[in-house]
C-alpha cells in the first residue's frame, strides 16, 4: 500500500516539512555574509543510480 501510495502523496510531507526552512534560513544567512555554497560532488552516480533505483 506504501509503495503504491508514495507516488501520490509521497511529495506531500515536503509541503509542511520543518527542515526546508531551516535551510532556507541557512543560505540566506549565508549569502548575507558572503558566503558562497559548494557544488555538491557527483561523481559517476548519475550514470548508474536511476536505474538502480527504478529497478
Amino acid at each position: 500500500m506504501i509503495l503504491l501510495a508514495y507516488p501520490l502523496v509521497g511529495r506531500l510531507w515536503c509541503s509542511f516539512c520543518p527542515f526546508m526552512v531551516w535551510g532556507k534560513i541557512a543560505q540566506g544567512l549565508g549569502r548575507r555574509l558572503g558566503l558562497q555554497p559548494q557544488c555538491w560532488p557527483r561523481g559517476e552516480s548519475d550514470r548508474w543510480a536511476p536505474p538502480l533505483v527504478a529497478a
